[in-house]
């Protein structure tokens, strides 16, 4: 499909074969830190401007938005829902199957949140206190927590081992199983 061949960098998307920009999204007013395509004819993008945005990729024509407490740092998407971790520590998640941006829950780690991930059953976090938590989706409660010793830059799960790697911003990457 066409989309297979976009590549989207900020709120541009490119087609790949000859990086011709193909589209140009700019209703965000600072740095935006997410971008994910959802169905194929839309894309999700957060930013620091506290904005999570649905878009239609076809006419580039905003669906939804909602504003969150603080600058969003991060985005991960599963089915029809989004998590943002913003710098207040929360971490948002939305629901987008109805062509609106719509808030479900959060969680509070209470530092800026660097990184998340969503699986069906746990949401992931990494954060500036150098942790990493996975937090259940039903419940909304913490359920393990590890001390990285390294500021956390990037979080990645493999849900079905409850193993997860976490990339630190000294460059080292960790493994951890926190699910067993």
């Amino acid at each position: 499909s066409s989309v297979d061949k976009q590549l989207s960098c900020g709120c541009h998307t490119f087609s790949i074969p000859n990086r011709r920009k193909e589209a140009s999204f700019a209703l965000h007013t600072k740095t935006v830190t997410g971008v994910r395509y959802y169905r194929n004819e839309f894309l999700v993008t957060v930013s620091r401007d506290t904005h999570i945005r649905l878009w239609n990729t076809f006419n580039q024509s905003e669906v939804s938005a909602i504003s969150l407490e603080s600058p969003v740092e991060c985005l991960d998407l599963i089915d029809s829902q989004a998590v943002a971790g913003l710098q207040s520590g929360l971490a948002v998640v939305v629901d987008l199957s109805q062509g609106l941006v719509t808030r479900m829950s959060s969680v509070d780690c209470r530092y800026s949140i660097t990184s998340v991930h969503l699986s069906s059953e746990y949401l992931f976090t990494a954060a500036e206190d150098d942790t990493c938590k996975v937090w259940s989706r039903q419940t909304g409660q913490c359920l393990t927590s590890v001390a990285t010793h390294d500021t956390p830059a990037s979080v990645v799960t493999f849900p079905k081992t409850g193993r997860v790697a976490v990339g630190g911003s000294s460059g080292f990457v960790y493994q951890y199983e926190l699910l067993k």
